[in-house]
């Protein structure tokens, strides 16, 4: 378990390996420091989403461990499901040949999937 805080300009990271280490944020270049940019929200209501990859059409896809779905997100932000049935997916990468490859920590295998 690793636990990150963020207190008086100082992040301090503790985990079982690790314990104590700590980073200022004033030391940091303005352009990398963590209050430089704001996130922003572009999709809400995920069950654990772990993994992401983007289409050449700009379709976004979310590996949505808890569901066990695969979700895609058009460019205009019109949610599906894209595909179901996985145990666990935790990662999204776009092959060479444009196809979609699941992995999955449920049962520690990889799927490829065509996109349409």
């Amino acid at each position: 378990m690793i636990h990150i805080a963020l207190a008086a300009g100082v992040v301090s990271i503790t985990s079982a390996a690790v314990t104590g280490v700590e980073a200022r944020a004033d030391t940091v270049p303005a352009s990398l420091a963590l209050s430089a940019q704001k996130p922003v929200r572009i999709h809400e209501n995920l069950a654990s989403p772990v993994g992401m990859a983007y289409d050449a059409q700009g379709n976004l896809y979310v590996a949505n461990w808890s569901a066990g779905t695969v979700l895609r997100f058009t460019s205009t932000g019109q949610q599906s499901v894209f595909a179901d049935g996985f145990s666990s997916p935790v990662g999204l990468a776009l092959a060479p040949d444009g196809s979609l490859t699941v992995a999955t920590w449920g049962a520690n295998a990889a799927f490829s999937i065509r996109l349409k």
